[in-house]
């Protein structure tokens, strides 16, 4: 199933990347050489060229005006089965609110805001839904791909939501005709399983910070592949990922030199909070 999955998304990848006419980067890699460049947070978390907040829809309106491969949304699950885009465990440290999404209805939260990197407060970022994230992207002209990073580590997390979420996740991409373009990606695999158990067609993308540990899990659930931090992980550990046919995805990419050497161990993917700055590690 992986490997037919794979052959589909790398033929739609490379017909994507050959209208960009982007050059091979990474030769060795599963997309012959082609680095997707992959935006965190839809371009608002640590931003060093914008001060708008993380996963918000300003943040994401702005960075598909720079035509990204891929953006990443990071969702959790409310008490009433609302999925919000927020990456932090906890409102309390950049936002007006307090506590666990998990713990709170939609109602409570829809009126959150951000601060933003200047501590100010202008009442214009708040915390969205994913389906209005999915609508801007739906709407967009170059519809990159979408890389829905589930959290699973706030402190409230006892699993009780698990296949909530999952069912609400897998309702949202149908609603928006974006299944071919979503790959899931989490920390949890038993959530990911339910993801698959609910439209096996959806790439699952498995997150963790000890190579062979992550790996494992990789192998043992046929997921598509690794998501790891830079500092965590060698060229010849992607090496041998690609030779069992399992791609590699990379963040935690602060500066230009630690970029081109993320770019040179040949992933199938970099995260960034600085497009700009990756396109020039991958001479785009």
């Amino acid at each position: 199933m992986k490997k037919r999955l794979v052959h589909t998304l790398m033929g739609m990848l490379l017909a994507f990347w050959g209208c960009k006419g982007s050059e091979i980067v990474a030769p060795g890699n599963l997309l012959d050489g082609k680095v997707l460049a992959v935006v965190h947070a839809c371009g608002g978390f640590y931003a060093y060229r914008t001060a708008l907040p993380p996963n918000t829809i300003a943040a994401l309106e702005l960075t598909l005006g720079q035509d990204p491969d891929g953006v990443e949304l990071d969702v959790q699950v409310s008490a009433d089965s609302q999925l919000v885009a927020f990456h932090d465990g906890l409102l309390d440290a950049n936002t007006t609110c307090r506590g666990c999404i998990q713990d709170q209805s939609w109602a409570d939260l829809k009126g959150c805001q951000y601060q933003t990197r200047n501590g100010n407060l202008d009442g214009t970022h708040r915390l969205p839904l994913l389906d209005s994230l999915l609508e801007v992207i739906a709407k967009s002209a170059n519809r990159p791909y979408i890389f829905i990073n589930t959290k699973h580590d706030s402190p409230c997390e006892d699993g009780s939501k698990m296949d909530m979420f999952a069912r609400a996740l897998v309702a949202a991409v149908h609603r928006h005709d974006l299944g071919d373009r979503v790959v899931v990606e989490s920390m949890n695999a038993q959530f990911l399983e339910k993801i698959r158990q609910l439209d096996e067609r959806l790439l699952l993308l498995f997150d963790d910070e000890d190579f062979e540990r992550g790996m494992g899990v990789v192998r043992e659930h046929d997921f598509l592949g690794l998501c790891i931090s830079n500092g965590k992980v060698s060229s010849g550990q992607v090496a041998a990922a690609h030779q069992e046919g399992y791609w590699l995805g990379i963040w935690g990419v602060r500066v230009l030199g630690d970029t081109r050497k993320a770019v040179g161990k040949g992933p199938e993917l970099v995260m960034t909070d600085d497009l700009l700055m990756l396109r020039a590690a991958l001479k785009k």
